[in-house]
């Protein structure tokens, strides 16, 4: 799902005026036990390898 949402986000064209404008996202996936803060691990890892990734812990 992370990685359709990314493709869509990637290949949509968001220009309202003559200027083009793109968007990017990345997103961090994990699965959460107890307390575990993990999902930060995942989202700054998936911005630490650049724009637009999906990274999955």
């Amino acid at each position: 799902m992370a990685e359709r949402i990314q493709k869509k986000l990637q290949d949509h064209d968001f220009s309202a005026t003559t200027d083009d404008l793109k968007v990017t996202i990345s997103i961090g996936i994990t699965v959460l036990s107890g307390t575990d803060t993990c999902f930060d691990e995942a989202l700054y890892k998936a911005k630490n390898k650049g724009r637009n990734q999906v990274v999955y812990l």
